[in-house]
């Protein structure tokens, strides 16, 4: 009875919490957005930070756990150089930085495979692209470092999601929370220099630029990932 009485106070609490956290980061996104002052915003900043301490609230020393609140806290810290310190070597530092974001991810499906074999496909998927794109692209487009780390990120990302897709009854929130962020870095990378290298019309630049498309799934992509660690299930 008193295990019983424990648990179900344990579940109030996150709700509780889940909900007040919610209407904080909501708050500060709205803010933001109709203030229009998205970008080197210390709300914004403050929005991905919320999603770090909830997710930190309810740590426990579980694999799953200790990865997601990893990511969001590596995250945190590619944020302070995006947001707190704009300019060229910081774009560079927090690019590198938010690679580790990924790591922390690809950990995160090597402990959803049990076999070892899938370990190894996992892995040597993920060498086999950023090999590829490495060395196949120079010799299609002019890409420079950052735009090469921006890239191997993605598909690192790709492949992470290609795996939780076979573990998605247990991981449908993060699944979502990756997507949305995968598509919120899409965006930034077109948004600076991206779609040029593509060819991509200034129209479509200037549409991402207007109307923060980033922004706007980035924040939720983060609350996702935060509530995907908060309820994780075993």
């Amino acid at each position: 009875m008193e295990k019983v009485l424990k648990k179900s106070n344990s579940f109030y609490f996150k709700l509780f919490a889940s909900a007040i956290f919610l209407a904080a980061v909501v708050a500060m996104f709205v803010y933001v957005n109709v203030k229009g002052d998205i970008n080197h915003n210390i709300l914004s900043f403050s929005c991905a930070a919320a999603c770090f301490v909830l997710s930190l609230l309810f740590i426990r020393l579980t694999a799953k756990k200790i990865l997601l609140t990893l990511a969001l806290g590596v995250n945190l810290v590619a944020d302070s150089f995006f947001v707190l310190s704009p300019n060229t070597v910081s774009t560079l530092v927090g690019l590198c930085v938010v690679c580790g974001v990924q790591f922390c991810f690809f950990v995160y499906t090597l402990t959803l495979s049990k076999g070892i074999g899938l370990k190894i496909v996992n892995i040597a998927l993920r060498v086999a692209l950023c090999l590829l794109a490495y060395f196949l692209l120079p010799k299609y487009i002019t890409i420079g470092k950052l735009e090469m780390i921006a890239i191997m990120y993605a598909l690192n990302c790709v492949v992470t999601l290609f795996v939780l897709l076979f573990h998605l009854k247990k991981n449908f929130v993060l699944f979502l929370g990756l997507l949305l962020l995968l598509v919120s870095h899409i965006f930034v990378g077109l948004a600076n220099g991206g779609a040029e290298l593509l060819k991509a019309g200034a129209d479509f630049i200037k549409f991402l630029s207007q109307h923060n498309l980033a922004f706007m799934l980035y924040i939720p992509s983060l609350l996702l990932i935060s509530f995907s660690s908060v309820w994780e299930r075993q």
